[in-house]
């Protein structure tokens, strides 16, 4: 089993390889979006920096249908890609970095907030949807978690 972990790397450097050199941009991109995104998240309140995101130019050529056949290939690379990714981060981040990446491809995405009872506590969770369709998690999700807060901003 041990040496089964040294071949982790590897296995990771031929997935990337198998990617199409737009995948690839895909993946790259949402490492450094999500480094920008913890970034901001540190500095600035969240709806701060929602805003100023949504502020940035983004394009769209895209049907209903390929644009969320195409946000859900986005995020399955962005959930590839955060879980390699070096930095440590939460849900928030996450959030924030898929929305900022899906906006910049013209696709209309709502970081979505929910809560949880948790032993009389709450737990606190943020996903991002496209038209009712969770990104990045299980669609069950609602399931889980109320939603307290689904207004950030769409394209605009």
């Amino acid at each position: 089993m041990g040496a089964d972990l040294g071949h982790a790397p590897q296995r990771r450097r031929q997935g990337y390889r198998r990617l199409s050199p737009a995948d690839r941009g895909i993946a790259w991109r949402s490492a450094l979006l999500l480094a920008a995104a913890a970034l901001l998240l540190r500095l600035l309140p969240m709806q701060r920096v929602v805003n100023l995101l949504a502020r940035l130019p983004s394009r769209s050529t895209l049907s209903a249908l390929d644009a969320r056949r195409r946000a859900e290939h986005m995020a399955d690379l962005f959930v590839a890609a955060a879980n390699l990714h070096p930095l440590p981060t939460t849900c928030l981040p996450r959030a924030v970095a898929l929305w900022w990446l899906l906006r910049r491809a013209g696709i209309d995405a709502t970081i979505v907030l929910g809560v949880q009872p948790h032993g009389g506590a709450m737990t606190a969770h943020a996903w991002v949807e496209t038209d009712g369709h969770v990104l990045g998690d299980p669609q069950q999700i609602h399931q889980a978690y109320s939603t307290i807060l689904a207004r950030f901003p769409k394209r605009q």
